[in-house]
């Protein structure tokens, strides 16, 4: 379990690393961040906890960082 923790927590600051240029749809944030190397529950994993968290938002299709 502490193996996929570590995994996600990767992933959130991956995200966090892309929007930080910018708002991004979900297929640029998935590219940028090469989300098939870790698969797709992952990446949702830790794109809802982000949200969840309120350090990331969707609008209009485009996701970015809450300021």
């Amino acid at each position: 379990m502490m193996f996929s923790l570590n995994k996600i927590a990767k992933m959130e600051e991956k995200i966090r690393r892309v929007l930080g240029s910018g708002a991004k749809t979900e297929r640029e944030l998935k590219q940028k961040t090469n989300y098939t190397r870790v698969g797709i529950w992952l990446f949702d994993t830790a794109l809802r906890n982000l949200t969840k968290a309120g350090e990331i938002t969707q609008k209009n299709k485009s996701w970015s960082l809450v300021k």
